[in-house]
């Protein structure tokens, strides 16, 4: 949930204290963003409160939950096995689904 700055910030609610704080909170996003693509071991994350502010974003507290990451390929097919049987007393190759 983003919240609108505090009140005792200087400027108003939409001043270039908000802006800052905007800026703040996006880079912050950004970050987030950038460490689910580097790291798919991350399954949760939690980061709670985050303060935002004009000279940027203060994590609190924060919670990251990891588990084995097993890559998969949507775009790798899963070939038939390869069995060989003996039809008298030559091998016959065929190709049987699985």
């Amino acid at each position: 949930m983003v919240r609108r700055p505090a009140p005792q910030w200087p400027g108003r609610a939409d001043g270039p204290a908000a802006d800052m704080a905007g800026l703040a909170l996006r880079d912050l996003l950004l970050r987030v963003s950038r460490l689910a693509d580097d790291l798919p071991e991350v399954t949760a994350l939690d980061l709670n409160p985050v303060i935002a502010g004009p000279d940027g974003a203060v994590v609190i507290a924060a919670r990251i939950k990891v588990a084995p990451y097993e890559p998969q390929d949507p775009f790798l097919r899963k070939l038939p096995v390869r069995r060989r049987e003996v039809l008298g007393g030559a091998i016959n190759e065929y190709q049987r689904a699985a």
